[in-house]
């Protein structure tokens, strides 16, 4: 995929989606715009709240790959077919 876009020049919804007509295209743009405050209000509560440094890099740490140790449920079938 090459990537069109040029510092300094963003597209329009127009330009992304010319396909679209107006009242879909005035749509999308309502959601986006409610979802771009939907973030910033997120953002803020984190900010606002105690211990904001914490709470923002949980939000960007890696979680690590999950590891299944310990018991398992279904640790006697697992005996009989090994």
């Amino acid at each position: 995929m090459v990537n069109t876009m040029t510092e300094g020049k963003r597209k329009t919804l127009r330009e992304l989606y010319p396909h679209l007509p107006d009242a879909e295209l005035s749509e999308a743009q309502d959601r986006i715009d409610r979802y771009i405050k939907l973030a910033l209000d997120v953002f803020e509560r984190l900010r606002n709240e105690s211990g904001y440094p914490k709470n923002i890099q949980v939000l960007t740490e890696d979680i690590g790959r999950p590891t299944l140790d310990g018991e398992r449920s279904n640790q006697k079938e697992n005996d009989q077919n090994a």
